[in-house]
């Protein structure tokens, strides 16, 4: 009787110790899990995933590249068209009345200089006054020709000076034609383009303050707005000097 209690007493001995074991290893397990740094997942860089496709779709992606960066072939084409088409505003901008080719409106000598400051004497008016062109002796009728190429502004009866014809040569200068028939010639109106020695008119006796006056071309050119004695840009004979010959 004794004895097997001793062996019950062995066997609970043994079964506390086998579990006493368990929960040792158990513990150990989970502090060894808990200690265990976390192992970084693994990431490839967008370098390596493109070395990795295929060569058909890496050939695929540059060519999307391209067309989104480079412009269609039409387009380069359009732009050269409008490049090559369009004026350069840069060289109208820089032209001067230097760079206009001028040529008299009549054949005639220059009978009454330009005198815009000083006062000259008028026949007509008998008074002293400045005066804003130049007159060119010619007879009524006469041809009256455009002294550079350029397009016509006003076609208009002065009340002063007569029939009167205005074109603009660009780079702001202006070519005044006053004194003439009535009528212009075929094809002359406002807004028609002209070519240096084409014939706009023709002299008449139109002007009311110069009447008393040598048959003439009253002739004037304004740059800017502003009269300058047209003798500085059109070679002209003076009627003087045709007289002493």
């Amino acid at each position: 009787m004794k004895k097997n209690r001793q062996n019950r007493m062995l066997t609970a001995c043994m079964v506390l110790l086998l579990v006493g074991a368990s929960l040792l290893i158990a513990v150990a397990s989970g502090a060894a899990r808990r200690e265990k740094p976390a192992v970084p997942e693994t990431t490839e860089s967008e370098t390596e995933r493109e070395e990795k496709l295929p060569l058909e779709t890496i050939f695929d992606k540059l060519t999307e590249t391209e067309s989104k960066t480079e412009p269609a072939e039409s387009e380069k084409e359009t732009t050269t068209e409008k490049a090559e088409t369009e004026p350069k505003e840069t060289e109208a901008a820089n032209l001067t009345v230097d760079d206009i080719s001028f040529m008299s409106p009549a054949e005639g000598a220059l009978l009454v200089p330009c005198s815009l400051n000083t006062p000259m004497y008028s026949v007509t008016m008998d008074d002293y006054r400045t005066h804003a062109g130049v007159d060119i002796a010619a007879s009524v009728g006469d041809s009256v020709m455009c002294c550079a190429d350029g397009v016509v502004t006003k076609v208009y009866e002065d009340p002063m000076m007569g029939m009167t014809i205005s074109v603009d040569h660009g780079a702001g200068v202006v070519s005044v034609y006053r004194n003439l028939a009535p009528e212009a010639a075929d094809g002359i109106a406002e807004g028609v383009s002209v070519k240096a020695g084409q014939v706009i008119a023709s002299v008449g006796d139109t002007a009311l303050i110069e009447c008393e006056e040598e048959s003439h071309l009253h002739f004037e050119l304004t740059v800017n707005g502003s009269h300058v004695d047209p003798a500085e840009y059109i070679e002209m004979v003076s009627i003087n000097d045709v007289y002493e010959d």
